[in-house]
């Protein structure tokens, strides 16, 4: 199995390290080179990583699925097919508790999907999210 990405030119990201990538639109470009005072129009996707990090990339989605086996989990969140452990329901009791302590949601969560990097909620089922994972690495 592959044990990492490449990324902006050339790049190695361990993949364990990855939570999860999504897609970056036009307005978080817009918002990265503002804070960075660049031209951040060459870059298509934020790679999270473990411990709430990230890192941009010059990669798209595709481009990363051409290295790793990915996993959509809605919302266009894509998570390595390899680093899933586990996913379990999201009920409407924790959404409650995590709006409890400050959380805001914008999205109706079906499942937490818990990789070796981190939780990630879906607003896939856990069903459709274990099957599409069996389905990317094949099984």
């Amino acid at each position: 199995m592959t044990l990492s990405i490449k990324y902006n030119d050339g790049k190695h990201l361990s993949i364990d390290m990855i939570r999860r990538l999504d897609r970056m639109s036009d307005e978080d470009r817009k918002q990265m080179g503002e804070s960075l005072n660049m031209d951040a129009s060459g870059f298509h996707t934020r790679v999270s990583l473990s411990g709430g990090r990230e890192k941009k990339a010059r990669e798209s989605l595709e481009d990363f699925a051409r290295q790793v086996p990915l996993v959509d989990i809605g919302l266009d969140r894509w998570i390595v097919a390899q680093n899933i452990v586990e996913c379990v329901p999201f009920t409407q009791a924790q959404a409650e508790k995590a709006a409890e302590r400050g959380s805001k949601f914008k999205h109706e969560f079906r499942s937490a999907v818990d990789t070796v990097a981190g939780r990630v909620l879906s607003t896939e089922t856990p069903d459709e999210i274990m099957r599409r994972r069996a389905q990317a690495l094949r099984l």
